[in-house]
This record gives C-alpha cells, structure tokens and sequence, in this order.
C-alpha cells in the first residue's frame, strides 16, 4: 500500500509539473496583453513565423513575416535590425519557440515569445487583420 500511495505522488507531481508552462531559452514569454502593451510603443519589431497563406489570411497589424519552414528562413533573419526589441509569435506558439533558437543564432539580443500565439491573442479580444 505504502508502494501505490508513492507510485501515487511521483505521478502527480509529474502531471503538475508537465503542466508548467515552458520555459523558451533566449526569450522572455509574454502574454497577449503584454504584447499588445509593447506593441503601443515604436521600436517593437513583430515577426509572424507562419507560412506566408497562413499570414495572408490573418495577422496581428503591423507585423512582418518569415516563413519558419522555409529555407531562406535565416538568411532572411539576417536582414532584420537585431539590437530592435522583437516579438515572435505563430499560431500556437509550437514554429515560434523553436525559432527562438534562429533568432538567438543570428544575433537577436531582445527577444519576446507570444504565449499561445495568434490563438491567445485572439482568445484575449486583441484584434487582427488579413491581406
């Protein structure tokens, strides 16, 4: 009995744990609201990592965008100011964490996720636009 109820602890402590949210190496993650409160000011740089159909029919104003899957991706990163604080964000938040690495690679210095991606911010009431 004394057996199960450990077995017991160990798998919920590791449930509550995998709940934790993810931490991404090299970015700060931020809300949607925090987003939207950086993205008031002028010197915000904001990247869409989807694939250019996906961004033609929807995205937050302003930002720019850089196919993640595509294989010009980093020489294309290449061409940005990397000193400019920069918001990454995707549909989810899957293509924007593992571009974080790119990002860090090509000599971002100021980087920002988008927690839960174009998913969260339009949960949260912020608006886009489409092409």
């Amino acid at each position: 009995m004394r057996r199960a109820k450990v077995l017991l602890f160990v798998l919920c402590i590791t449930a509550i744990m995998g709940c934790k949210d993810a931490k991404v190496e090299g970015a700060q993650v931020i809300s949607p609201k925090e987003a939207h409160t950086l993205l008031q000011t002028n010197n915000i740089l904001l990247i869409d990592v989807r694939t250019p159909e996906e961004f033609d029919s929807e995205h937050i104003q302003n930002a720019k965008n850089f196919d993640f899957k595509s294989n010009a991706f980093n020489e294309a990163i290449k061409t940005l100011e990397k000193e400019v604080p920069t918001i990454v964000y995707c549909r989810s938040g899957k293509r924007s964490t593992k571009s974080i690495k790119n990002f860090r690679d090509a000599g971002f210095t100021k980087l920002y996720m988008l927690k839960g991606g174009l998913i969260k911010w339009k949960d949260k009431g912020y608006k886009t636009v489409t092409e």
